[in-house]
């Protein structure tokens, strides 16, 4: 601030320089100025000035004063800003780069795989409905190795190996769908059902009655459970079931073919039959029928032609059905038909050709019709499948009485003695042997 006396500057809380106050001040005192040409202190403070406390602050810089090789110049500012940008996007690509991206290179691979199993499993599903099990399980072992948390395909792989009749492989396999899908029906219905075939039938009866609950139509597990029951002999059990089958499907035959071999069973032929007689024609294995059938005829209404017409039309229905050559055999036998019973016997060896039994009858065939040397063939092969097989032996003994050859005749007749615990055989043989030492 100027004075206004002198135009010297002072400090801005006067309103005149201290020298001529001091001389203003000298002049009042003595009295040499009058007062009138001085303006009141008070006067001026009040009307010019501010109190300190919000009086504005003087404009001072707040540092030193800097060269200027030392102040960052303005452009440089926008260069900064520009880096720190960088900085912010090199973040952001180097995130993208570190897990966005791998997370859809992950998600595409995941994407190909999954089509990829899939292209396996159609190729799988048709070798599989042309019964090529083999070539489908290994299109559905690429479509696993593709896609291992696929439940389906294990289930599919454990079908084929089901229809393999390898039930070990299978119930491994629904075992694998299981564990990825507990609710899986067909898994824990096709395990029961491969327990079933291995004769494992009470751990077979779990599953099945687990299945109940993940199916809106029971029928395959009451038909199943029935079954089970029936083979160990729960025959009120398998009743229970096989009517509670029934409920569900009246027209389907298994429930009644259960009914009726558990009347079998317990000799009640006619209500065995009454059962056999309701399963309809259509039913897919109604060759079983004719052959349960063909059974009432032979063994209890002791009626051979009846029989013989059952069996064959079993076997018109499934020409390779072994129980029906098995047991035409037998009763062309016992009708003289020996042609005839040697024909169906070789028809079932073909399917069992170690049956000890099998191998004997067809021995009996041709020593009835005089084929002696091939006869004592079938013998001295059951005798390798058994060295003690007590009926070969006495067979064989027939043979040789045929040849005129007593001693060979003796011989293989007291085997019989020796090794046989059947007392009716062991007469029989003894009868021979006192007829040969009388002649």
């Amino acid at each position: 601030m100027f004075c206004p006396k002198c135009n010297k500057k002072f400090s801005d809380f006067e309103t005149i320089c201290p020298t001529c106050l001091a001389e203003l001040k000298d002049e009042f005192l003595t009295g040499s100025s009058p007062v009138s040409k001085i303006t009141p202190i008070s006067d001026e403070k009040e009307t010019r000035h501010l109190p300190y406390s919000v009086r504005k602050q003087p404009e001072i810089t707040p540092y030193p004063e800097i060269s200027p090789y030392n102040v960052t110049p303005p452009v440089q500012n926008n260069n900064i800003v520009g880096i720190s940008i960088a900085i912010v996007a090199a973040v952001v690509i180097l995130f993208i780069t570190s897990a966005v991206i791998p997370f859809i290179l992950t998600k595409y691979k995941e994407a190909s795989s999954i089509q990829e199993s899939k292209d396996h499993k159609n190729k799988a599903l048709n070798y599989y409905r042309n019964k090529q099990y083999r070539e489908a399980i290994t299109e559905y072992e690429k479509a696993i190795e593709k896609d291992p948390n696929d439940s389906a395909s294990y289930n599919d792989l454990a079908d084929c190996h089901y229809y393999l009749s390898e039930y070990g492989k299978a119930k491994d396999y629904y075992s694998k769908s299981l564990s990825l899908d507990p609710n899986n029906y067909e898994s824990l219905y096709y395990t029961g059902n491969s327990l079933y075939y291995e004769g494992n039938y009470k751990e077979a009866l779990s599953y099945y009655s687990k299945s109940i609950d993940k199916t809106g139509f029971p029928y395959d597990c009451y038909d199943a459970m029935a079954m089970c029951y029936y083979n160990i002999k729960d025959y009120k059990s398998a009743r229970d079931y096989a009517q509670k089958a029934i409920e569900l499907a009246p027209s389907e035959g298994s429930p009644y073919l259960t009914l009726g071999n558990i009347y079998y069973t317990e000799e009640n032929i006619d209500k065995a039959g009454e059962y056999y007689n309701k399963i309809p024609t259509s039913y897919s294995s109604y060759y079983v029928v004719l052959y349960n059938l063909g059974n009432i005829y032979y063994y209890y209404k002791k009626d051979n032609k009846k029989a013989i017409d059952y069996y064959e039309k079993s076997l018109e229905l499934s020409p390779d059905y072994y129980y029906s050559h098995y047991k035409l055999g037998l009763v062309y036998y016992d009708t003289k038909k020996f042609e005839k019973s040697l024909e169906h016997t070789c028809k079932a060896l073909e399917q069992d050709p170690n049956d000890i039994y099998l191998i004997n009858n067809a021995g009996i065939d041709c020593y009835e019709l005089e084929n002696y040397d091939r006869a004592m063939e079938y013998y001295e092969k059951a005798l390798t499948i058994d060295p003690n097989y007590p009926f070969a032996y006495y067979n064989i003994g027939l043979i040789y009485e045929e040849k005129q050859d007593k001693k060979k005749a003796l011989e293989y007749y007291k085997k019989v003695i020796e090794i046989n615990k059947d007392r009716a055989l062991i007469k029989r043989a003894e009868k021979k042997i006192s007829q040969i030492k009388k002649r």
